[in-house]
């Protein structure tokens, strides 16, 4: 059992040795948005009545990443975050003592672990959303990681800090 975990602790290490800068574009807003994390293979993304939505996962570093934009008139990152906070809080599996609000000069966020049965399966992982306002819009970037390892908070905090929305193609 150590072994394995050592193995897997090597991979991860490996994967955040070579992160690289990703770029999502936000399709006909003329930005996009820059975070820096482990490579991902696996990219899904769809624009619809103005909304955005993006996901990219990575199994052998467990990591996930979603991008959400939606119309919302929202008139700051806090605005953003509580409005969609208020609906992400009343998860059953989240556990509240991991509940942690903060806000830097790009992004308004809440990390926070989950627990609890996942489709038949018990299962715990580290997530943060990382809310902002561009263009009029609410922006939530969502970072995950599965499976829970002591410290995962961390990684996400590390994801988030480097969040940045880029205008053009700069």
């Amino acid at each position: 059992m150590r072994k394995a975990a050592a193995i897997w602790l090597t991979l991860v290490i490996s994967a955040w040795v070579h992160a690289e800068p990703m770029v999502v574009t936000i399709p006909g807003d003329g930005w996009h948005l820059f975070i820096d994390v482990p490579p991902i293979l696996n990219l899904d993304g769809k624009s619809r009545d103005g909304r955005f939505r993006f996901i990219a996962s990575e199994t052998v570093t467990g990591i996930t990443l979603s991008v959400h934009t939606e119309n919302s008139g929202a008139e700051s990152d806090e605005r953003c975050r509580d409005a969609h906070w208020s609906k992400t809080a009343r998860n059953p599996i989240i556990d509240q003592t991991t509940v942690r609000m903060y806000s830097s000069d790009v992004f308004s966020a809440v990390t926070y672990n989950i627990e609890g049965e996942y489709r038949g399966q018990h299962a715990k992982a580290s997530n943060g959303h990382f809310y902002f306002t561009k263009m009029d819009k609410c922006v939530d970037v969502h970072v995950s990681k599965y499976p829970y390892v002591d410290g995962d908070e961390k990684i996400i905090k590390r994801i988030g800090d480097t969040i940045r929305a880029l205008d053009g193609l700069q």
